[in-house]
């Protein structure tokens, strides 16, 4: 491998840690293999594995669906082996849910001052949804001040309770996922689940 690919190939480092480790010293093996310069790169990723024969399910959660297998590590070293244990679960019940579920919200509580704008100012890729992850803004609602639009600042607001309204059907369901598969690794083979891992997809 030329030097020229070496920078440009993204990288994942696996630290196995025993399953026995507090919490404490997991923690601080992390953080050495990251102060030693892994995962550091642009792309580069560093993750925690437990022990081989132990059993991890990954949970996959994408735009539209949700994805958790199983897998049993069979081997790390000389390289990393997984078996799958038994077949994975999936759910419609991915970030576009809450997309969706913030929609649903709006219309309700503005109507037609939402329901009317085009879908430049609303679909996924508005600046509205982008503004979604910071704060609800700019859209161009006509509607006076509220206890849910500030006018002045163009700002939609939303409490605590809204947010959990938005997130908590999409939560629930990923952690309905989950209890099914621990309970089929009972079930089907008498397995426990070690460790589950929540894949992240960084954006530059």
């Amino acid at each position: 491998m030329t030097d020229l690919t070496f920078d440009n190939t993204p990288m994942e480092c696996w630290v196995t840690l025993p399953a026995v480790w507090s919490e404490e010293a997991k923690f601080a093996t992390l953080k050495a293999a990251k102060y030693a310069g892994f995962g550091k790169r642009a792309g580069d990723e560093i993750y925690t594995i437990a022990e081989a024969k132990e059993n991890i399910s990954m949970c996959d959660c994408g735009g539209s669906t949700i994805d958790i297998t199983t897998y049993t590590i069979v081997q790390v070293q000389p390289y990393l082996t997984f078996d799958e244990l038994f077949v994975g679960v999936g759910g419609k019940c991915g970030s576009t849910n809450i997309d969706r579920n913030l929609h649903l919200l709006l219309s309700k509580r503005f109507g037609s001052a939402f329901d009317d704008l085009p879908f430049s100012q609303t679909g996924p890729d508005s600046r509205f949804m982008a503004a979604f992850e910071i704060e609800i803004g700019p859209p161009n609602l006509d509607v006076p001040d509220s206890a849910h639009f500030d006018e002045a600042e163009r700002l939609v607001l939303l409490t605590h309770k809204d947010m959990l309204s938005l997130f908590d059907p999409v939560i629930n369901e990923i952690i309905s996922l989950v209890e099914q598969q621990v309970k089929a690794a009972k079930d089907t083979q008498n397995a426990k689940i070690d460790a589950s891992f929540l894949p992240t997809i960084k954006q530059n």
